[in-house]
């Protein structure tokens, strides 16, 4: 899926630096905490022994690490939640997502956009730390990979999950439930709960082109 970038109109006269993290504040934690003592009684429990792993703190910064990586992808957002994958693992089903898909556009000129539909190849991932965003929503995927002026939108489908792939963001539907209603609470639904997304790291994966939209 493509980064989602600020309309020119709507940027600040100084770019708001989204890639550094800011350390969660007081405030910011106790309504992570406040979130957790409103769930129900198992589900609080579920959240106070991880809470033990990663720290409240630690918990309140993945949270808005996840916001900021589904508004604004860049690689020191990835590399904070990769430093968490162990402990986002005991809570999300962090395995490839193989049959997802990833929607993008390419020069009309390139070589990806010589190819045809069902060719399988392996796609490179050098921008955000070697991170992308994949769906099993095909229909938001499409969104993002629309043909355009000297462009090719381009879908994909994740075939292999072969060393060096790991995901370390689930959707809603592979992640606790107490995680994501805290989530909700403290983030909102923006993103997160309408597309589907995995996360993952690798330098390059092992893919079928699905489709290929011209002019």
């Amino acid at each position: 899926m493509a980064q989602r970038r600020t309309p020119p109109s709507a940027r600040p006269s100084k770019p708001k630096k989204n890639h550094r993290m800011a350390r969660c504040t007081r405030d910011e934690i106790a309504q992570v905490t406040g979130a957790i003592d409103d769930l129900t009684p198992r589900q609080r429990g579920h959240a106070r022994r991880f809470v033990e792993v990663i720290t409240a703190k630690g918990l309140c910064e993945v949270m808005h690490a996840m916001r900021r990586w589904y508004s604004n992808q860049t690689g020191p957002i990835a590399a904070r939640l990769l430093k968490h994958r162990e402990a986002l693992g005991l809570i999300m089903q962090l395995e490839p997502p193989v049959g997802s898909f990833r929607g993008f556009k390419v020069d009309a000129s390139s070589a990806l956009a010589r190819r045809e539909e069902g060719d399988e190849l392996y796609l490179p991932v050098s921008r955000n730390g070697a991170c992308s965003s994949w769906s099993t929503d095909r229909k938001a995927v499409d969104r993002f990979s629309g043909a355009g002026k000297g462009k090719v939108g381009v879908v994909v489908e994740l075939i292999d999950d072969g060393p060096g792939v790991k995901a370390f963001i689930a959707p809603p539907s592979h992640t606790a439930a107490w995680f994501n209603a805290v989530y909700e609470r403290v983030i909102g639904t923006a993103f997160r709960g309408t597309e589907s997304e995995f996360a993952v790291h690798a330098k390059r994966l092992r893919v079928r082109l699905v489709r290929l939209k011209r002019r």
